[in-house]
Protein backbone atom coordinates (compact mmCIF):
# COMPACT_ATOMS: atom_id res chain seq x y z
CA UNK A 1 0.00 0.00 0.00
CA UNK A 2 1.40 3.38 -0.91
CA UNK A 3 0.55 6.82 0.34
CA UNK A 4 -0.03 9.61 -2.18
CA UNK A 5 -0.51 13.36 -1.99
CA UNK A 6 -3.95 14.87 -1.52
CA UNK A 7 -3.62 16.50 -4.95
CA UNK A 8 -3.00 13.19 -6.71
CA UNK A 9 -5.78 11.59 -4.65
CA UNK A 10 -8.21 14.25 -5.89
CA UNK A 11 -7.18 13.57 -9.49
CA UNK A 12 -7.80 9.84 -9.03
CA UNK A 13 -11.19 10.51 -7.43
CA UNK A 14 -12.11 12.76 -10.37
CA UNK A 15 -11.13 10.03 -12.84
CA UNK A 16 -13.16 7.44 -10.89
CA UNK A 17 -16.22 9.70 -10.68
CA UNK A 18 -16.07 10.47 -14.40
CA UNK A 19 -15.90 6.74 -15.14
CA UNK A 20 -18.77 6.12 -12.72
CA UNK A 21 -20.87 8.77 -14.50
CA UNK A 22 -20.05 7.10 -17.84
CA UNK A 23 -21.31 3.78 -16.44
CA UNK A 24 -24.59 5.45 -15.47
CA UNK A 25 -24.97 6.95 -18.96
CA UNK A 26 -24.25 3.61 -20.61
CA UNK A 27 -26.77 1.93 -18.31
CA UNK A 28 -29.43 4.50 -19.16
CA UNK A 29 -28.80 4.10 -22.88
CA UNK A 30 -29.00 0.34 -22.54
CA UNK A 31 -32.29 0.52 -20.65
CA UNK A 32 -33.91 2.80 -23.24
CA UNK A 33 -33.57 0.26 -26.03
CA UNK A 34 -36.24 -2.36 -26.51
CA UNK A 35 -35.16 -5.88 -25.66
CA UNK A 36 -33.81 -7.54 -28.82
CA UNK A 37 -35.49 -10.66 -30.17
CA UNK A 38 -33.44 -13.86 -30.01
CA UNK A 39 -32.51 -13.71 -33.68
CA UNK A 40 -31.41 -10.05 -33.69
CA UNK A 41 -27.80 -8.99 -33.46
CA UNK A 42 -26.79 -7.27 -30.21
CA UNK A 43 -26.70 -3.48 -30.34
CA UNK A 44 -23.20 -3.29 -28.87
CA UNK A 45 -24.40 -1.26 -25.90
CA UNK A 46 -23.97 -4.27 -23.62
CA UNK A 47 -20.32 -4.53 -24.62
CA UNK A 48 -19.80 -0.78 -24.22
CA UNK A 49 -21.46 -0.84 -20.81
CA UNK A 50 -19.26 -3.75 -19.71
CA UNK A 51 -16.09 -2.01 -20.96
CA UNK A 52 -16.94 1.26 -19.22
CA UNK A 53 -17.78 -0.65 -16.05
CA UNK A 54 -14.37 -2.38 -16.17
CA UNK A 55 -12.64 1.00 -16.45
CA UNK A 56 -14.63 2.32 -13.48
CA UNK A 57 -13.82 -0.80 -11.46
CA UNK A 58 -10.10 -0.39 -12.22
CA UNK A 59 -10.13 3.21 -10.94
CA UNK A 60 -12.01 2.05 -7.86
CA UNK A 61 -9.49 -0.72 -7.22
CA UNK A 62 -6.66 1.82 -7.48
CA UNK A 63 -8.33 4.09 -4.95
CA UNK A 64 -8.87 1.20 -2.54
CA UNK A 65 -5.25 0.03 -2.90
CA UNK A 66 -3.81 3.33 -1.69
CA UNK A 67 -3.23 4.70 1.77
CA UNK A 68 -5.56 7.66 2.04
CA UNK A 69 -3.77 11.00 2.42
CA UNK A 70 -6.28 12.34 4.96
CA UNK A 71 -9.43 11.54 6.94
CA UNK A 72 -11.75 12.75 4.18
CA UNK A 73 -10.08 10.41 1.70
CA UNK A 74 -10.29 7.50 4.17
CA UNK A 75 -14.03 8.12 4.54
CA UNK A 76 -14.36 8.11 0.74
CA UNK A 77 -12.47 4.80 0.56
CA UNK A 78 -14.72 3.30 3.20
CA UNK A 79 -17.79 4.38 1.23
CA UNK A 80 -16.43 2.74 -1.94
CA UNK A 81 -15.59 -0.44 -0.04
CA UNK A 82 -19.05 -0.62 1.53
CA UNK A 83 -20.74 -0.11 -1.84
CA UNK A 84 -18.67 -2.75 -3.57
CA UNK A 85 -18.57 -5.44 -0.89
CA UNK A 86 -21.76 -4.86 1.10
CA UNK A 87 -24.06 -2.97 -1.31
CA UNK A 88 -24.42 -0.32 1.39
CA UNK A 89 -24.25 3.40 0.60
CA UNK A 90 -22.92 4.83 3.83
CA UNK A 91 -24.14 8.32 2.89
CA UNK A 92 -27.73 7.03 3.03
CA UNK A 93 -29.60 5.77 6.04
CA UNK A 94 -29.31 2.11 7.05
CA UNK A 95 -31.60 -0.51 5.57
CA UNK A 96 -33.23 -3.16 7.72
CA UNK A 97 -31.91 -5.97 5.49
CA UNK A 98 -28.23 -4.96 5.73
CA UNK A 99 -25.59 -7.32 7.02
CA UNK A 100 -24.08 -6.65 10.47
CA UNK A 101 -20.80 -5.77 8.73
CA UNK A 102 -22.54 -2.91 6.92
CA UNK A 103 -23.76 -1.54 10.25
CA UNK A 104 -20.18 -1.68 11.57
CA UNK A 105 -18.93 0.14 8.47
CA UNK A 106 -21.58 2.83 9.05
CA UNK A 107 -20.29 3.40 12.60
CA UNK A 108 -16.69 3.68 11.38
CA UNK A 109 -17.76 6.01 8.56
CA UNK A 110 -19.65 8.28 10.97
CA UNK A 111 -16.55 8.38 13.20
CA UNK A 112 -14.35 9.40 10.26
CA UNK A 113 -16.77 12.06 9.05
CA UNK A 114 -17.14 13.43 12.59
CA UNK A 115 -13.35 13.49 13.05
CA UNK A 116 -12.91 15.31 9.76
CA UNK A 117 -15.44 17.98 10.77
CA UNK A 118 -13.78 18.57 14.14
Amino acid sequence: MSRISASLWNQLVDAFEQADAAVELAQQARERLPAPANDELPTGLEEIHAAVRRVRDEWEARLLALEAPNVEAAAYQLRLFALRHHAADLADGPRADEEPQAWALRRIYRSLVTAEQA
